[in-house]
């Protein structure tokens, strides 16, 4: 059975991870999502961008073979590992997988010292023939995991091929780290296709979906290190003393609700911060965005007014007395802001945050004034033209330091509509929202 398998091309590696606390929610993650993420730390060797792994839920064993990919680097400068394509194997002792002699004693004793190395592509041949043999029902699955690795190698005189092969590979890489084919095949510009060198060529490079920038904002925040997600559409970053979740609520119900695309939670300061996305457009070298182009903006700049209105009426009726001031201070008066993003250009192993700024809703509404009374042109975005603006770093900063967010007490309303829109109890949603304008029209009468 092990000679049916590829031969594994580059090193390995083996992650082992000996918290029953981190293995629960390790497993849940991959129960859930398919994945997990792991910091590794390897002093030989910088893990390449896609690698074939042996993962171990103690110290002592191998339980899974995995692809792994690189996302990027945490603060302590460990490297973010997210791992894919998980197949589950008989947890064994290190000792059973392990070569014969001298070279399986060696990488056990390395184990024992440090719970992730790198193994050379000979040896890492050898455990995985031994693995195969204990598992001839995993065969296959191991070998695809191995070819994934290795990389697709191609005749180059064969252009058809080539494409094909191409396609599959970058179809493969995308799968790999969450990311929607459909940004690829749905974008792929067929009359190119005639002169093009490779299967990349053809793609409109320029073209971005507002899924695809969710995506990679709600992938990173700061340099914190990723922590297990509460839920399928949260990820949370863990700070040296806070906690920050951010939630992608497109295309839920919280966003006809609310008007937004991403929530980002200071777990210490009970606050949430709304953020509602848009994509500037290229226009002879420099990006803008037209509100008036756009079927979704009114609607969904309404309906962020409302909750704005809504959330700041509850605050100011319910004041928590045991509260500082200093800790309800905000430098906007609105939890809401939008970030105008630049198209992205085509790339899977992207791992920085998308280009563009955030305007606070406070901001915004300024500026809107301002243009209607200076202007009979329409409405239009550019950073040259809004100058009061937050550079995403910035903007993460004050999330964290709880310059821009909600007063602690709507966390009452808030948490419970997120979460029911999130599990999808539309009538939740609309009774919260229907008490909160009740007493609004209690209040006006």
């Amino acid at each position: 059975m092990a000679d049916e398998l590829d031969e594994l091309k580059n090193k390995g590696f083996i992650v082992q991870i000996d918290e029953p606390s981190r293995v629960e929610a390790i497993l849940w993650s991959i129960d859930e999502n398919g994945y997990f993420t792991e910091n590794v730390s390897y002093p030989d060797l910088k893990p390449q961008a896609i690698g074939l792994y042996l993962i171990g839920f103690s110290r002592e064993v191998i339980s899974c073979v995995a692809i792994g990919l690189q996302t990027g680097r945490t603060s302590t400068q460990s490297d973010r590992i997210k791992l894919k394509r998980i197949c589950r194997v008989k947890e064994r002792n290190n000792s059973d997988y392990m070569p014969d002699g001298a070279l399986g004693q060696e990488i056990e004793n390395r184990l024992a010292e440090q719970s992730d190395i790198s193994i050379e592509a000979n040896s890492m041949n050898q455990i995985l023939a031994r693995i195969v043999n204990q598992n001839p029902d995993k065969a296959g699955e191991i070998n695809t995991l191995i070819r994934l690795a290795n990389g697709i190698e191609f005749d180059d005189e064969k252009k058809n091929q080539i494409f094909s092969q191409q396609k599959d590979a970058v179809l493969f890489a995308m799968s790999i780290s969450s990311i929607d084919s459909e940004i690829v095949t749905e974008n792929w510009e067929v009359d190119g296709y005639g002169d093009a060198e490779d299967f990349l060529a053809p793609i409109n490079q320029e073209h971005a979906i507002e899924d695809y920038l969710l995506n990679f904002d709600q992938d990173f925040f700061l340099d914190w290190d990723e922590g297990p997600p509460p839920h399928i559409h949260t990820r949370v970053f863990q700070g040296e003393k806070n906690q920050i979740a951010i939630t992608n609520i497109n295309r839920e119900n919280a966003e006809n609700t609310l008007g937004v695309d991403l929530i980002f939670y200071n777990d210490i300061k009970k606050s949430f911060c709304f953020v509602q996305y848009k994509v500037m457009q290229e226009k002879n070298g420099f990006y803008k965005y037209y509100p008036n182009s756009d079927a979704n903006f009114a609607k969904e700049l309404a309906a962020m007014r409302k909750w704005d209105g809504l959330i700041a009426k509850f605050e100011e009726e319910n004041p928590l007395d045991d509260i500082d001031a200093i800790d309800e201070y905000r430098a906007f008066e609105s939890p809401f802001a939008f970030k105008f993003c630049r198209k992205l250009n085509f790339d899977p192993l992207r791992k920085t945050q998308v280009d563009g700024f955030f305007v606070p809703l406070d901001i915004w509404d300024a500026f809107e004034e301002s243009e209607r009374k200076g202007t009979r042109g329409a409405l239009v975005v550019d950073q040259g033209k809004v100058e009061k603006i937050l550079q995403p770093k910035v903007m993460r900063e004050m999330i964290v330091h709880n310059m821009i967010g909600t007063q602690t007490s709507s966390n009452k309303i808030i948490s419970p509509l997120v979460r029911a829109s999130l599990e999808h109890k539309h009538s939740v949603v609309l009774a919260i929202k229907e008490k909160l304008e009740q007493e609004e029209d209690d209040d006006e009468t």
